[in-house]
């Protein structure tokens, strides 16, 4: 198994850090997913449809405080019209509330609890990304490898959030794409051309950082 280097990890941690604060960090700035059952193919193809459709400055704003998102657990049907929800999923097991100051969230804070729970989402069969595609992009198909020795339910979908949603804002994944998720006891570099990894702190140390998740294509389709 090829590991990445701690250099290599520490420079993609640096570099998304800088990134933010060039753009000016939000430091209350949070997006809400109210989220009914976790699915892992629904929350995916969600968030990234989530992030394609926030204008350009709602990205940016989302971006400077690192994608930021609170998980709300609650039913999203059952508050349409009382708060901004979009990007409803296809089962509608999540949709999501545009980044804001946390404190205009207060109200459904109030009402919805923190999504929690110590079960590893499954696996998912693998699934096309939705959207509208580009003529001028080929499809590729995408690999989602996620870490999950020791995550908890929402340490899962900070992770792949954060993940999905830059890759998604900068094109580096689209509309079209053929997606699988293998979960692994830890991230390996892998065989295709790496796209995107997920940087952050290990559970037990912090001075330490790791590959929580990595988004690498394999091919593209002409």
């Amino acid at each position: 198994m090829m590991r990445f280097s701690e250099r290599e990890l520490r420079g993609a941690f640096e570099a998304r850090m800088q990134s933010a604060q060039a753009a000016g960090l939000a430091a209350t700035t949070t997006a809400v997913a109210v989220i009914r059952s976790v699915d892992v193919a629904d929350f995916v193809t969600s968030a990234a449809t989530f992030a394609e459709e926030l204008n350009l400055e709602e990205q940016a704003r989302w971006r400077a405080a690192y994608t930021r998102t609170t998980f709300l657990a609650g039913n999203p049907i059952n508050l349409t019209g009382r708060f901004p929800l979009r990007a409803y999923s296809r089962q509608a097991s999540v949709a999501w509330c545009p980044p804001a100051p946390r404190d205009e969230f207060r109200a459904i804070n109030r009402l919805l609890p923190r999504l929690q729970g110590t079960a590893t989402p499954q696996e998912p069969a693998p699934f096309t990304l939705p959207g509208i595609e580009s003529s001028s992009r080929p499809r590729r198909n995408v690999l989602l490898t996620v870490a999950i020795a020791g995550l908890t339910t929402s340490d899962y979908l900070i992770h792949v959030n954060h993940l999905i949603a830059e890759a998604r804002m900068e094109g580096q994944i689209g509309a079209g794409d053929h997606m699988a998720v293998r979960h692994v006891p830890e991230v390996a570099r892998p065989t295709g051309r790496i796209l995107s990894i997920r940087v952050h702190h290990t559970l037990k140390d912090p001075n330490y950082l790791r590959p929580w998740a990595c988004l690498s294509v394999d091919h593209v389709e002409e």
